[in-house]
């Protein structure tokens, strides 16, 4: 039983540790975004604070070419619009047909649509019209890597003090 747990924890510390290299090497920090309508799934990631491609003042922003994926295919480059006109939120993915409308999905920085900053939580947001069938946008911060490398290394560290320990026992 204690060498099934010894394997299990050096197992996830690999795996932390993995996954700490995933985040963006310029110490951006990222939000992902799960959209859930219709039996469909889209995701991508996005910085926490973009830098719009495309400002329409006080209607939306864009971003362009960003790695979207359907139903965890592959993905492909598209452009996300934000809206925030008179207090209707939402977002679209013109070139997916995903048009939603509800809840605004981020705040304004002191430049208004120039520098957002997105809400990470659950949002509920009609499609393709205002009381339309609603679907799920989940927005999560991604961890960051001295996060991720800090619990691999502390699982390590539980690892080798455990095999420690079983050694001097036999």
């Amino acid at each position: 039983m204690a060498r099934r747990v010894l394997v299990a924890v050096f197992l996830l510390g690999i795996l932390a540790l993995a996954n700490a290299s995933r985040v963006q090497a310029d110490g951006v920090q990222m939000d992902s975004f799960t959209y859930t309508y219709g039996g469909d799934t889209y995701t991508w990631e996005l910085p926490a604070s973009p830098t719009p491609d495309t400002v329409e003042p006080d209607v939306y922003f864009i971003d362009d070419n960003v790695p979207v994926s359907v139903d965890d295919g592959a993905s492909a480059p598209e452009s996300l619009y934000f809206f925030t006109t008179d207090g209707l939120g939402g977002f679209a993915i013109p070139d997916l047909s995903v048009f939603t409308y509800g809840a605004q999905v981020f705040s304004l920085g002191s430049s208004g649509l120039s520098d957002p900053t997105f809400t990470p939580g659950t949002y509920t947001l009609d499609n393709d019209y205002v009381g339309g069938p609603t679907g799920t946008l989940v927005i999560a911060a991604v961890p960051e890597p001295g996060t991720l490398l800090l619990l691999g290394v502390g699982m390590l560290g539980l690892a080798a003090g455990a095999k420690r320990k079983m050694c001097s026992l036999a």
